[in-house]
């Protein structure tokens, strides 16, 4: 009794968001145009709403229009309710293949009632949209700069410093990247710098163009607290060490679909070694900037 009540209370949210939709039979009767009106109904049941034969049934009603203009497919979708129009879009497709993409983004769009091109993700990217300045970022490797302010600790300071970064990333899936890169932490007019290389890996939380991401490295580190040497703004002595570290962090990366684009970071860098105090550590913020 417990678990039939638990599972009923489990699947009540679904239940409750899930309406019911009437898909108008297609008008020109082409393959292209069967073949939306299929993929609209199969995106409509995935995700969680109801299909009916009758339009008095049903809560909204949607019709998908498929012309051919040359080589390029158009799909419009139309959502109405007791015959009042409350959403239309259309998209573009130069591809039989991407129908299912077109589809599925056009049912987003008017299931939430937005354009359909604020629907886009990493992976949705058609051939046409492909041609222009927005491409797949999987399979590809971007180049990294980043500079931004850093707070070093356990390195004789209190004085604000910068960050300087550069790498790569190398795609393995639309929300996974493999990380490789350089940092450099340096406090000026102040006895403190830190150095490192790693390697990692960076997860991005969904698969928007604005994303969230998680990065995870580990490597090598050099760490240094010195003083200036008398007479010499050049030459300087101290203390310094070298070993293992590891770095965290998050940010958001914005324009992902785009060939290039830039993102916000914020990580911690510590060091498993210890130089004077401690072990050296470093939290930076970063400007990203990717191609």
């Amino acid at each position: 009794m417990f678990k039939s009540l638990l599972k009923a209370l489990c699947l009540l949210p679904v239940v409750a968001s899930a309406d019911t939709f009437y898909v108008e039979q297609a008008r020109q009767g082409t393959t292209a145009s069967a073949a939306v009106e299929r993929l609209v109904k199969n995106e409509l049941t995935t995700k969680g709403h109801t299909v009916v034969a009758n339009a008095e049934n049903s809560q909204w009603s949607l019709t998908a229009d498929t012309i051919k203009l040359g080589n390029t497919y158009i799909v419009t979708l139309t959502k109405s309710q007791d015959s009042k129009l409350v959403y239309s879009d259309k998209l573009k497709s130069t591809s039989l293949d991407d129908l299912d993409v077109v589809a599925a983004r056009l049912v987003t769009g008017a299931l939430n009632d937005v354009s359909a091109a604020n629907s886009i993700t990493v992976d949705t990217v058609t051939e046409n949209e492909s041609i222009g300045t927005t491409v797949k970022t999987r399979v590809t490797r971007q180049t990294y700069l980043g500079f931004g302010p850093t707070k070093v600790a356990n390195l004789d300071t209190n004085n604000t410093g910068e960050n300087f970064a550069a790498g790569a990333l190398w795609g393995v899936d639309d929300q996974f990247s493999l990380r490789a890169g350089f940092n450099l932490n340096n406090v000026s007019d102040s006895p403190a710098d830190m150095t490192g290389v790693s390697i990692g890996g960076h997860y991005y939380l969904d698969k928007k163009k604005h994303a969230l991401y998680a990065v995870g490295l580990a490597g090598y580190r050099w760490a240094e607290s010195h003083d200036p040497v008398a007479n010499s703004s050049f030459l300087r002595e101290g203390q310094s060490e070298s070993g293992w570290g590891v770095e965290a962090g998050i940010g958001t990366h914005f324009y992902r679909t785009a060939s290039a684009n830039i993102a916000a970071e914020l990580t911690y860098n510590q060091a498993l070694f210890e130089v004077t105090d401690g072990a050296p550590g470093s939290l930076g913020a970063k400007l990203m900037v990717f191609w």
